[in-house]
C-alpha cells in the first residue's frame, strides 16, 4: 500500500510542484545537436551519482535518528527480506526526504 501511495501519488504530486515552481518550463531541449559527448556525459552520470549518494546518506542517517526513527524510519524496517522493493515500502516523509529528493538533486 505504501509503495502504491509513494509511487502513484506522492511521485506526481512533487513531479507537478516542481514543474509548476518553474513555470512550467522545463528547459530541456531534444535537438541531436544539443547532446552532450561522451565526456560530458561520463562527467555528468558521474556527479548526479556522487550527489545521490551523499544526499542518501546524509537524509538516512538523519532518518536514524532516535527522535525520528520510531515514527517514520522503522516502517521501512519492518521488512526482514532484502529484496529490492523494500526500498520502496517507506513512510511518505522519508519517500521524500530519503529517496526522491537525492534521486533529483544530480
Amino acid at each position: 500500500m505504501l509503495v502504491s501511495l509513494n509511487n502513484f501519488i506522492m511521485l506526481p504530486t512533487i513531479l507537478f510542484f516542481i514543474t509548476w515552481v518553474n513555470k512550467w518550463d522545463t528547459k530541456l531541449s531534444f535537438a541531436v545537436e544539443d547532446l552532450p559527448n561522451s565526456k560530458k556525459l561520463l562527467a555528468s552520470v558521474l556527479f548526479c551519482m556522487m550527489c545521490e549518494d551523499i544526499a542518501f546518506f546524509i537524509s538516512h542517517k538523519f532518518l536514524h535518528w532516535k527522535v525520528i526513527y520510531p515514527y517514520i524510519h522503522k516502517i521501512h524496517h519492518e521488512h526482514i527480506t532484502p529484496i529490492s522493493i523494500a526500498a520502496e515500502h517507506a513512510h511518505p516523509l522519508e519517500f521524500v526526504l530519503g529517496n526522491a529528493i537525492p534521486a533529483g538533486l544530480g
